[in-house]
């Protein structure tokens, strides 16, 4: 399974690759958001916000966007991968 990795600083540029997409944000302490998962069937959304409420509530699926990683400096990292089908 590919993943593209980017950062904040843009010292590691991703490659923007049609099929990918925004998968999560991340910070010291794990993920801040999460838009989609890799491999749904190991968790669904609302099993990751359920496991991480006090990172994850709110921040799942369509709230989770490159502009909020943007807007937060709490982010360092994020990372792309192929939506499941």
């Amino acid at each position: 399974m590919l993943i593209n990795i980017g950062d904040r600083l843009g010292i590691q540029e991703v490659d923007e690759a049609p099929e990918f997409a925004l998968e999560a944000g991340w910070g010291p302490a794990g993920a801040l958001c999460v838009h989609h998962p890799r491999v749904p069937e190991n968790a669904t959304l609302a099993q990751l916000e359920a496991k991480c409420p006090e990172r994850l509530r709110g921040r799942t699926g369509a709230a989770c966007t490159r502009e909020a990683f943007a807007a937060d400096p709490q982010y360092r990292l994020f990372n792309l991968s192929v939506p499941p089908k």
